[in-house]
């Protein structure tokens, strides 16, 4: 299997597709199974207008650490805090 790496700005993105398609998802099996809505209209906007862009920028300032998913989470949590060296 390939592995695809994502810049910032795809990670961003793939965050963002990911929150919609499920707020979606969500609200379309409540209507399927004749159930009221989960969220209301504000509460939907409010996550998908503010809260989902403010969390997708997180991934555009944070800077980019090379083994980040090689690093077993015991051996690095173990360590002191570090910044972003690789």
């Amino acid at each position: 299997m390939r592995s695809v790496r994502l810049t910032a700005t795809g990670q961003a993105q793939a965050y963002i597709l990911a929150v919609h398609l499920s707020m979606a998802a969500l609200l379309l099996l409540s209507q399927l199974l004749l159930m009221p809505p989960v969220l209301s209209g504000y509460q939907v906007l409010w996550v998908l207008w503010i809260q989902t862009p403010l969390v997708a920028g997180s991934f555009l300032s944070s800077p980019h650490q090379k083994n980040l998913m090689k690093q077993m989470p015991r051996a690095y949590w173990a360590t002191p805090l570090r910044g972003a060296e690789n």
